[in-house]
């Protein structure tokens, strides 16, 4: 929001979290507090709506994706951002791929399954993007959960570093579409 906020855009914030709603109201961005289904929000009043890691945490993906296009005005964009489920991560770590996060992530999406989604409920795929830099901490946090490290304190200060020599691996997975993360843009048909 604070990005979006410097480049010129109002913006309001939505999130369940009391605490967080508080930390962005500090930073004075406005926030409401509460589930995305239930806040009262104006229809058609916005040009783009982010949901940037929350559709998978959703109880309703495809009731949050028609509040989404209500909300938009006519030609409004719809930013998407989930982990990927078809990806490398996911499959070489299976039950361990740190982005499984059950049960706080209710739901999983893959590329294909997120676009059909998204354009059943109206909206049409400007672009896809599979988002390299998301690869090195997967790949670092599933290696830590696999063997049971996630909270060891000595590696928790190692982190940094581990994270940092992963980075280059999110390239190529990128590029064969099979990065942790997957980004899409869209417009309200």
């Amino acid at each position: 929001m604070a990005a979006m906020a410097r480049r010129g855009f109002r913006v309001l914030g939505v999130d369940i979290s009391p605490k967080a709603g508080n930390l962005v109201t500090k930073l004075g961005l406005p926030v409401l507090v509460g589930e995305f289904l239930e806040v009262r929000l104006s229809q058609r009043a916005f040009d783009v709506v982010t949901m940037n890691h929350f559709l998978e945490h959703s109880f309703n993906p495809p009731k949050s994706l028609e509040r989404a296009h209500a909300l938009l005005k006519p030609g409004g964009r719809l930013v998407v951002g989930v982990p990927n489920f078809a990806s490398w991560a996911r499959l070489h770590f299976g039950s361990d791929w740190s982005d499984l996060e059950v049960p706080r992530h209710s739901f999983h999406f893959t590329p294909r399954g997120l676009v059909r989604l998204l354009e059943a409920h109206r909206f049409t795929i400007d672009s896809l993007r599979f988002v390299a830099a998301a690869d090195s901490g997967s790949i670092v946090t599933s290696m830590l959960v696999r063997h049971r490290k996630r909270n060891d304190a000595f590696i928790q200060r190692l982190y940094p570093l581990l994270h940092a020599l992963s980075y280059p691996v999110g390239i190529p997975l990128s590029v064969l579409h099979r990065s942790a993360w997957i980004r899409v843009f869209a417009t309200r048909s």
